[in-house]
């Protein structure tokens, strides 16, 4: 059977009785997690009486006496206990709706059962006993720092019994409790939003006949259909190729698929006629589904119906997102305006009804609108902090709109891209101060011959006559070795784009500042290797701006200028001129 899952408000557990079984540790909530909860339920409006505070899932399976077997949430139910009990002794109509009893410890259910101001003298007896009177205690003191103790309880109370519920997640499929507490508890891996919402896909009632089948074939047969299209997507979405092209953050959700489950809950959210407010909640998700299927159910909209309607509407995503990554210019496109912060739900919802070339000329629009503030390419400086996050929006637009240009199947990698630190280099390292010590001037000197060993033996043996000269001591003599250094490798102070390049903060800061060839070999060998370096930054170290590049030991003026002609060629769509005039 399909495990299965509901919302049920805390009084709805009149009558219920919970197990807790051996596998588990006792109560261990601490005083600031109690008052934690205290003051989320103080604060939650229940002005608007459709909204609900909603507890994290409680895992259950259900046992062979009728009482329920608590997988995950017993510290929530234990301390909702505690809270009615307190309840109780201020409000005489107040009871605990439910029991909690244990498999290995009997004597916990009767101190809870029997909870009172008295209980304290026991703290001491047991280490269950212990922590469920810090609870109690935290929970009197919460009560008392308020403006009235009994009007706090009974406020409190009030917000317990009619406006919170639990997500119910009833075991059904055979699967191991044990497991299942150790993969939540122990692992630290709590449900999804996703395994939410597929239990609630593939509920058994959700199904009608309308076959020869028998009535169990024929619903074993459409929760089959739905879960196999469920795990393709899914499977999909593991691409880092795919996923990466859509999301910035390669650990943004537990389930991948609970990318496309929130873009469809945000647009049904907008459409209920009570929506969820808290659109930060965990299991967001989850609760604009079943509150949808609440909302469907009572006006008479068959299940299998409703359920046919949402998974059609998943699929017509993920087709949507499959058809943008197979397109070459709209991958690029799309994904360099995801990777400058655009939303691909704001994406989709503009681009649902457009004809092919209007979704081309509105990704052409949003991607002028990252790079508006620009009004001439030559004037971006690195020395400029405001120019900084355009610089390197300019670079990497540079790179992508490089590969669209050149019409071969290379793509540029967003997955690699997005997986690693990005600097703005400088393609020629930038004067460095001349250091003051003699200490200090060898080690620049031996850096250097380090840094020229496979490039330049003319220069490493020049450093060796230099320091072997005794003259490092001297500092006229020094600064002229030094500048004849610079001469030699175009060692210049140019901070604007035309001396910048992209390259990962790894191989840009084991490096330092390195002279051109030093870097150009790194940079070569690395490419060979399985580092992922820009097609833009290889071009530049191997002078491909360049025609007829005659000196490979530095970065000129030459070098330079056709560079920044470059760019402003393959840029000049979205930067015409190298100017764009302010919106």
């Amino acid at each position: 059977m399909v495990n299965t899952i509901e919302t049920k408000m805390i009084s709805d557990l009149k009558g219920f009785r919970f197990f807790i079984p051996s596998y588990q540790r006792g109560y261990r909530w601490t005083r600031q997690e109690v008052r934690d909860l205290l003051s989320d339920l103080n604060e939650f409006d229940t002005q608007n009486n459709t909204q609900k505070y909603c507890l994290q899932p409680i895992v259950v399976r259900k046992r062979s006496d009728g009482s329920w077997e608590v997988i995950d949430g017993q510290q929530r139910l234990t301390t909702i206990y505690i809270l009615l009990k307190i309840a109780s002794d201020e409000i005489k109509s107040a009871e605990v709706p439910y029991e909690i009893e244990y498999e290995t410890r009997p004597g916990s259910a009767d101190f809870l059962r029997n909870l009172s101001e008295n209980s304290k003298a026991q703290r001491e007896d047991n280490i269950d006993y212990y922590h469920i009177i810090n609870a109690w205690e935290a929970m009197e003191e919460w009560f008392k720092e308020q403006k009235v103790y009994s009007l706090a309880v009974i406020n409190i109370y009030t917000k317990l019994m009619d406006s919170t519920q639990i997500i119910w997640y009833q075991i059904n499929d055979g699967s191991d409790p044990e497991t299942i507490f150790t993969r939540i508890n122990i692992g630290k891996i709590p449900l999804t939003n996703a395994e939410l919402i597929k239990a609630l896909f593939l509920k058994r009632d959700n199904f009608l006949k309308s076959s020869n089948l028998t009535q169990d074939e024929e619903i074993y047969k459409r929760q089959l259909e739905i879960s196999s299209e469920w795990d393709r997507i899914e499977q999909s979405l593991h691409n880092d190729s795919f996923w990466m092209f859509l999301c910035n953050d390669e650990k943004a959700y537990d389930t991948r698929i609970d990318f496309i489950f929130e873009l469809l809950a945000k647009e049904i959210n907008n459409s209920l006629k009570e929506p969820i407010w808290d659109v930060n909640n965990k299991y967001f998700s989850f609760l604009v589904f079943d509150k949808l299927f609440k909302q469907e159910l009572q006006k008479g909209t068959s299940p299998e119906k409703l359920i046919n309607d949402l998974w059609e509407r998943v699929a017509r995503y993920h087709a949507i997102f499959t058809e943008w990554y197979r397109n070459d210019k709209l991958y690029h496109l799309i994904g360099y305006l995801v990777s400058t912060g655009i939303k691909v739900e704001q994406i989709v919802k503009k681009t649902e009804n457009m004809k092919k070339t209007e979704i081309e000329n509105y990704f052409n629009e949003l991607v002028r609108g990252t790079v508006k503030g620009i009004k001439n390419l030559e004037d971006l400086t690195y020395d400029n902090q405001s120019d900084k996050a355009y610089i390197k929006r300019v670079l990497l637009l540079f790179n992508i709109l490089t590969l669209i240009k050149s019409k071969a199947s290379m793509r540029f990698p967003f997955d690699l891209f997005k997986k690693q630190s990005w600097d703005i280099e400088h393609i020629h390292a930038v004067k460095t101060k001349i250091p003051e010590t003699y200490t200090g001037r060898l080690e620049f000197l031996n850096l250097r011959k380090q840094q020229l060993e496979k490039v330049d033996s003319d220069a490493v043996k020049q450093i060796d006559e230099f320091i072997e000269s005794g003259k490092l001591n001297n500092t006229e003599e020094y600064e002229r070795f030094c500048e004849s250094l610079d001469e030699r490798y175009g060692d210049i102070d140019v901070n604007d784009i035309s001396n910048l390049t992209l390259l990962d903060a790894e191989t840009n800061r084991s490096y330092k500042n390195a002279p051109f060839p030093y870097k150009r070999n790194i940079i070569i060998e690395r490419d060979k290797g399985a580092v992922f370096v820009p097609v833009c930054t290889k071009n530049v170290f191997l002078k491909l701006y360049t025609q007829n590049p005659s000196n490979m030991m530095c970065w000129d003026e030459r070098d330079r200028a056709a560079y920044m002609e470059a760019m402003k060629e393959v840029l000049s769509d979205y930067i015409p001129g190298g100017e764009k005039n302010e919106q």
